[in-house]
This record gives structure tokens, C-alpha cells and sequence, in this order.
């Protein structure tokens, strides 16, 4: 029996539920440099084990995203935060060797392909047609905000215990929401005809010109802000072992990286508001391609001063994290506006899966760039690994220049 969800109730369970799955998104970039010094990975590894999880993303969210229409969306949702829970507990907590570390990002990323878009998917059925557009909106911001929070728990755990706790959190996280979402949130039935109705839409959407602009520029996107985001922390300790550095080797720049992260939340937001009020004279995609270029202008800034003082280089990190977000914001609703309703789900799902193979080869295209350059203790590997970072959003913002005005995209 499906029980009913009451509408006030189901926002900020949902919105909590999600800040505790994403527990797990960040935690291995906050603790990357000590599995790096215990498991004596190498950079190409460890580039590899932090893209993986963007891979298993990519693979399973468009099928997760299919199954909604199918099945109770609540009980995909269920499997996924099980999914996180085998995820943070197999790593380093049942086997400790680096083959159990990529299953185990794997696992962490089912469980955000399992959430996500199944958990927009219940909370848009548990509320009102008049109210569902705010609820939905609520529930994407708080993306950044657990971002901040896997950060910020990791780092605190690892304090506590040592970085292996940054798992075992993001395993508590994930049976957390799993409680709260299935003894709170009542499912609906799934509705045949799914995989039928998707496959028909894609083999139309795929032939679009301006949808696979829009993913290449959101697969760019996705390549530089992922890959920075696994390598942010390692970044930071390398600047605090330089010499004149010494005293940020006691700074904990996970923790303090969680406090500055959600800066990039009013840049995007202004970045989108702008796109939206030049999008009736056709300027969208020129707002956001000046955003990905801006992206490129605070790369280089941060390639050329990598040898400042470390607090002069973590300012240049937050202004580069904060331009490599501005146009993540806009770029969903960019390629929405181009979709008649009926394609949306199969434009949402080409989108979805380009992004997140972007993330995958963005994380380890980087520490490929740092192992053959050097490696994570050479100034000149970083200024080339930050150069594969800003590259793509070089092609984010040819990409958007290249799209044209065309009539909206339909199945």
C-alpha cells in the first residue's frame, strides 16, 4: 500500500536526504592526499578512483531515470542509498587495497544516480501542481550546499579518527536517508512503456545540433569543476609545502574549503539570471560562454600565481572555483528551453550522461597530466594539470557560441 506524503513534510525531508547522500560526493577529495600516502598511489590512479565515480554515474543515472517511469520511484531510491551505505563501508573498512577503492566510488556514485533523480521524481509527486516548481528548485540548490557538507564531515572526521572515517560517515549518511526517506515518504506506481517511450525520444534528440552543443558545453563544464573538485585539497597541501609556507601545514583546507564552497552559489545564480533575461533577444548562450571564458581567464590567473604565498593561492582557487561553477546553473536551463515537454526527459538523460562522462575523463585526464609531468610534489605538474582543467571550459564556451536559434527539439 502506497502511503500519501504530506507536502510540507516531504521538502525538507527530501532536502535533507539528499545533503546526506551527497555525504559521499566530496569526501574523497577531502581526504585524497592521506589515501595517496598510505596506498602509495600514484596521481593517474588516484585520478582514476576519483572519476570513476562520475563513470558509474554517467552508466546507471539515465537508467535509474527510465526506471521511475516503470517502478515505484521510492524503491530506486531506497536502493540507491544502499548502494551508498555498501559504498562507504567496503572501503577501507572490509578491504583496504586499491581495487576495492574504485568499487567502492562506483558504489558512491549508483547511490547519486539512485537518488537524485528518483528523489526529484517522489518530491514532484508529493506536492501540488502550484507548489512543485518551488519544491524542485529547493531541492537542486541544496547540490552545492551538500557538497560543502561532505567536505566539511570528511574533514572533521578525519580529524577524529583518521581518513578512513570519512567512509564510514558517508555510510552513516546513506542509512540515515534511507530511514527517513522510506518510513516518511510514501512511493507511486511506476507506469509501463518506459524504456520504449525514452529510446524512441533519444534516437530523435541525438540527431539535435544544439542539444549536443549544449552537452559538449555541460561535459566541459562538468570536466574542469569535478576535476577540481577531487584535486582541490591535493592542490592546497602541495602550496603548503612550499618553502615559506610552513604554517599551513596545520590548516585543515577540506574544512576550510567546505566553509568557502558555497560561494559559487550567488555567482551562478547572477550568471543565470543574466542568461535568462537575454535569452528573448537571443544572447543566452553568449552570457553563458562569456561565464566559461571567465573560467579560463581565473585558470590562467591561478597557473601564473601558483607560486604566490599559500594565502594568496587559495584566494586565487576560490575565484577559480567560483568562475568554473558560474555557468553549471544556467546551462540546464539553456537546453530545457530549446525542448517541446514532451522531449525533455530524453534531453535531460543525453545531458545527464555526457556530464558525467566529462567528470569521469575530466578527474583523470588530470592526474594522468600530474603523474607524467612530474608528479603531486612539482609546481610545473600542477600549472599543466590546471591547464587540462581549463581547457574544456574553453570548449564549454566555443560550444555555446556555435548554438544557433532553432525551433524547439521534439520526439
Amino acid at each position: 500500500m502506497i502511503l500519501p506524503t504530506r507536502p510540507r513534510r516531504a521538502i525538507p525531508v527530501m532536502c535533507v536526504a539528499l545533503m546526506l547522500n551527497m555525504i559521499g560526493f566530496s569526501n574523497y577529495g577531502a581526504v585524497l592526499p592521506g589515501i595517496i600516502r598510505d596506498l602509495g598511489l600514484t596521481a593517474a590512479e588516484a585520478g582514476l578512483a576519483g572519476g570513476i565515480f562520475f563513470l558509474s554515474y554517467a552508466i546507471a543515472s539515465p537508467i535509474c531515470s527510465v526506471l521511475t517511469d516503470m517502478i515505484d520511484p521510492k524503491r530506486i531510491y531506497l536502493a540507491g542509498c544502499a548502494a551508498g551505505v555498501a559504498g562507504g563501508l567496503c572501503f577501507p573498512w572490509v578491504d583496504g587495497s586499491y581495487g576495492t577503492l574504485l568499487v567502492a566510488r562506483m558504489l558512491s556514485g549508483l547511490c547519486m544516480a539512485g537518488t537524485y533523480i528518483p528523489g526529484m521524481t517522489l518530491l514532484g509527486a508529493a506536492m501540488p501542481e502550484g507548489e512543485r516548481g518551488r519544491a524542485i528548485s529547493l531541492y537542486t540548490s541544496c547540490l552545492t550546499l551538500g557538497t560543502s557538507a561532505s567536505f566539511a564531515s570528511a574533514a572533521l572526521l578525519r580529524m577524529a579518527g583518521g581518513w578512513n572515517y570519512a567512509f564510514l560517515g558517508a555510510a552513516v549518511a546513506c542509512l540515515a536517508a534511507l530511514i527517513g526517506v522510506g518510513s516518511l515518504i510514501g512511493g507511486r506506481p511506476g507506469r509501463p512503456g518506459g524504456v520504449a517511450a525514452l529510446f524512441a525520444n533519444l534516437r530523435v534528440v541525438v540527431r539535435s545540433r544544439t542539444v549536443l552543443l549544449y552537452s559538449l558545453a555541460s561535459a566541459g563544464n562538468a570536466w574542469e569543476a569535478m576535476a577540481f573538485r577531487v584535486w582541490w585539497i591535493a592542490l592546497l597541501v602541495f602550496a603548503a609545502g612550499r618553502p615559506g609556507n610552513e604554517w599551513g601545514q596545520s590548516v585543515d583546507f577540506a574544512l576550510l574549503s567546505a566553509l568557502a564552497g558555497p560561494l559559487g552559489m550567488p555567482v551562478a545564480a547572477w550568471v543565470a539570471a543574466r542568461a535568462e533575461a537575454a535569452a528573448p533577444r537571443g544572447r543566452r548562450e553568449r552570457v553563458i560562454a562569456m561565464a566559461a571564458f571567465s573560467s579560463v581567464i581565473a585558470g590562467l590567473v591561478l597557473i601564473v600565481g601558483l607560486d604566490l604565498p599559500l594565502w594568496a593561492v587559495f584566494v586565487l582557487t576560490l575565484i577559480y572555483q567560483c568562475a568554473g561553477f558560474s555557468d553549471a546553473g544556467s546551462l540546464p536551463v539553456g537546453i530545457m528551453s530549446h525542448a517541446a515537454p514532451s522531449a525533455r526527459g530524453a534531453v535531460l538523460a543525453v545531458q545527464v550522461t555526457l556530464t558525467n562522462i566529462g567528470s569521469f575523463i575530466g578527474a583523470w585526464t588530470c592526474g594522468i597530466v600530474l603523474s607524467a609531468t612530474g608528479g603531486t610534489g612539482s609546481l610545473t605538474a600542477w600549472r599543466w594539470c590546471l591547464f587540462a582543467m581549463l581547457a574544456s571550459s574553453a570548449v564549454s564556451g566555443l560550444a555555446m557560441l556555435a548554438v544557433r536559434r532553432t525551433t524547439p527539439i521534439r520526439p
